[in-house]
């Protein structure tokens, strides 16, 4: 787009890591989905999942990221995080889920946490 200025304070980098999300939702139900990690910078990141109509802006999420290469180590950077934002499509069909990506803010530095 011409004369489009980017102003993120960190440069986003395009990656592709599962990771677990728990989130809870407005009556106090705990969720867990599997979903992948699509890009992250130095203080969020974003994730497709096929449940993006189970999330809202200031949801609080709990995230475990899979690094790749590490399965012999049995390692997952965990945190929090909050929605910032949500993209989805609407399902062609009441049979579909909503398709989309969830735009997150990481909250805490996130910590490895050993499996094993």
């Amino acid at each position: 787009m011409e004369g489009y200025a980017d102003n993120r304070a960190y440069p986003r980098l395009r990656i592709d890591f599962a990771v677990e999300v728990v989130s809870e939702d407005a009556s106090g139900g705990k969720r867990k989905i599997k979903a992948v990690l699509s890009d992250v910078s130095g203080g969020g990141a974003s994730f497709m999942t096929a449940d993006a109509g189970c999330y809202f802006p200031g949801q609080s999420l709990e995230i475990a990221i899979c690094l790749p290469g590490a399965t012999d180590v049995g390692a997952l950077m965990k945190g929090r995080a909050m929605v910032l934002r949500v993209e989805s499509s609407a399902a062609k069909d009441r049979n579909e889920k909503n398709q989309g990506i969830v735009a997150i803010r990481i909250e805490e530095p996130l910590h490895l946490e050993r499996l094993r």
